[in-house]
This record gives structure tokens, sequence and C-alpha cells, in this order.
């Protein structure tokens, strides 16, 4: 269930989205949104628990495979 959680959260948000990471808007000069920062921040926030997600995930799997052998 992790590695799935985890890829579906990479599939969302650890694509690059067509947000601004420094908040500039492309339009207006000198001016930047904070909306933009905050998305950005929340993209990157949960595409960092995605990869933890996938990571727990395989660990799991590995110590899976290894358990039985080590409770002998």
């Amino acid at each position: 269930m992790c590695d799935i959680l985890g890829a579906l959260l990479l599939w969302k948000y650890g694509l690059p989205e067509p947000i601004s990471r420094s908040g500039a808007i492309h339009l207006i000069a000198e001016e930047s949104d904070d909306a933009e920062i905050a998305k950005a921040k929340q993209f990157d926030r949960r595409a960092r628990v995605g990869i933890g997600l996938l990571v727990l995930g395989f660990a799991l799997q590995l110590l899976s495979n290894f358990l039985p052998t080590l409770l002998r």
C-alpha cells in the first residue's frame, strides 16, 4: 500500500507543474504571488512524502524477504 500511495503522490505532485516556484508573475514585472509560492511548497512537500512512502514500501518488501531467515 505504501508503494501504491507513494507512486500516486509522485504521479500527481512529483512531475513538473506549470507553476512558478519563485512566485513570479510573468505578465507583471517585479511582483510575486504568495499563493503560487505556497502552492509550490505544497507540491514539493507532497512529492517528498510520495518518495518517502515508496522508500518505506520497498524497505518493508525487502524486510519481508529476509524476515523468515532472521527468525530461524
